[in-house]
């Protein structure tokens, strides 16, 4: 019970962190196209596909699905699944015209470079971080060391 209590929490986090950016992406884009409102269906759809991708992020990245996958396989697995759960979302709800091809494919090619550029970002961040705490670490095993001898 603590481990699915500790799972919804996780999930609740990034589905309001991914929901957060995708309303201020959605903003963004909005106010460059010189829209200045959004229907609150919109904002809707938004909510659910956060939470879609929180879940998905939440059985992909934890131990809840595979506990030996490699970090390449879950990442390639979720921006695969992700892609199809915005498609259909972009279809459902008439985000894009069906009529043209075109369109999608520009979306998909947004997608991959969106995909490529976070992941890249991630990547960079947790390597800085990781070398940061590995560098707290290592000096509070030396100060450790000092006070044993």
């Amino acid at each position: 019970m603590k481990r699915f209590l500790s799972l919804v929490v996780e999930w609740k986090t990034y589905a309001a962190l991914s929901y957060a950016s995708s309303c201020c992406v959605i903003v963004a884009a909005f106010w460059l196209m010189g829209i200045e409102s959004i229907a609150i269906p919109m904002l809707f759809q938004l909510l659910l596909l956060s939470a879609a991708a929180a879940l998905l992020r939440c059985a992909l990245f934890t131990p809840v699905l595979f506990k030996s996958m490699r970090y390449t396989g879950r990442l390639a697995l979720f921006l695969t699944l992700f892609f199809l759960i915005v498609a259909a979302f972009a279809m459902l709800c008439g985000w894009l015209p069906e009529q043209k091809p075109g369109y999608w494919l520009t979306f998909g090619v947004i997608y991959l470079a969106v995909s490529i550029i976070l992941t890249l970002g991630y990547e960079f961040y947790f390597r800085i971080s990781g070398n940061y705490y590995d560098g707290l670490l290592n000096e509070y095993r030396k100060r450790q060391n000092k006070e044993v001898k």
